[in-house]
């Protein structure tokens, strides 16, 4: 088996987006004339594709995901066939529905609301799935993991590839989901949380960044801090300390905040 570059395990979402035209401004309660798209999605597909992008045909990369057997996933299977991308670690199930987030954005091109319904990836992606890819993930130059993933799989998958000395880039994918990798940060070798997903990692590993003022500096960052990059940095520090440390016997992960 040749072994690959980069395996990646995560989400694959059919992504909704519909945007109104340019001289109308949605309506709560009525429709506005606009456009719809279908475009494939999900955090770990997307890296698995701009990766697959960058390299040679026979260094792409592993996505290792899992779809239903609706016409969503017929749709995404077949846009990742047409990337001429390995679909080996792509598994299916009946019973499920594939992953899909809606989005409407506004008239400046901004995410006005959005639902998402993503429990296929968390709820039926487990650790026994990813037994058949044990040899795939000991094998890799880089395990790639988004938070879609319960925090038992994302275990999971960090014992194999830490047991082989493989790097392991933990990917948060939002405030939400950024703590679920807090059990395993010792295995960590990468993380790239933004701010706010900082905040939150920093907060589930050590009580006292779950305060008042914690969460103020979250909010005042998701809203457009006004602050320098310099002081921003300066505010984060403490909760880039913290998840540098993980706990007290781990060695340091490296911590890309966006």
């Amino acid at each position: 088996m040749q072994a690959q570059p980069a395996v990646l395990i995560g989400g694959m979402n059919l992504d909704v987006q519909a945007v109104p035209t340019a001289s109308y401004a949605t309506q709560p309660g009525g429709t506005v004339p606009g456009q719809i798209t279908l475009t494939s999605g999900g955090v770990a597909r997307n890296i698995a594709q701009c990766l697959g992008a960058l390299m040679k045909q026979e260094q792409s990369p592993m996505l290792i995901s899992i779809i239903g057997m609706d016409s969503a996933g017929d749709l995404l299977l077949s846009h990742w066939h047409s990337l001429h991308l390995s679909c080996n670690g792509i598994l299916r199930k009946a019973g499920v529905a594939t992953s899909m987030t809606a989005y409407t954005f506004n008239q400046a091109g901004e995410v006005a609301a959005s639902v998402a319904d993503v429990r296929t990836v968390e709820e039926h992606l487990r650790p026994t799935d990813l037994q058949q890819f044990h040899m795939h993930i000991q094998q890799a130059g880089i395990l790639v993991l988004d938070a879609n993933l319960s925090p038992k799989t994302i275990q999971a998958a960090c014992g194999v590839a830490h047991a082989a000395h493989v790097p392991i880039w933990f990917e948060p994918v939002s405030v939400v989901k950024a703590a679920r990798a807090t059990e395993v940060l010792s295995c960590l070798t990468y993380t790239s949380p933004n701010a706010q997903e900082l905040i939150a990692m920093a907060a589930a590993i050590d009580p006292v960044h779950n305060t008042q003022a914690a969460h103020k500096l979250q909010l005042d960052l998701a809203a457009g801090s006004h602050e320098s990059a310099a002081a921003q940095l300066h505010l984060l520090a403490p909760f880039v300390l913290s998840v540098l440390k993980g706990r007290p016997s781990a060695p340091s992960p490296a911590v890309a905040p966006g």
